[in-house]
């Protein structure tokens, strides 16, 4: 072994580690693009769901509103429904 066949074989490990470094720093950027993509989608997913929420809360609030009013017309029709019926019966019961 010469001097020039050592000085090869700290070449070619040197080239190897590099070739090595090269592959994990891809590797990490793949991984880091992948990650990016995932927080994107699930941000998007979450910006999404708070709108279906906010959607949801305000057709709910709608429709408590829907059903106060309901509640207040279906109590005036049943107080004149009973006037009638009383204003009926009355002249008979007397």
């Amino acid at each position: 072994i010469t001097l020039a066949d050592i000085f090869a074989l700290f070449k070619e490990s040197e080239r190897q580690r590099e070739a090595e470094q090269a592959e994990q720093k891809r590797l990490s950027q793949e991984r880091q693009q992948e990650y990016e993509q995932r927080q994107r989608e699930h941000e998007e997913r979450q910006r999404k769901h708070e709108e279906d929420m906010e959607q949801f809360r305000i057709s709910m609030e709608e429709t408590r509103k829907m059903v106060a009013e309901t509640n207040k017309h279906m109590g005036s029709i049943t107080s004149r429904w009973g006037e009638f019926v009383e204003n009926l019966v009355r002249p008979a019961a007397n």
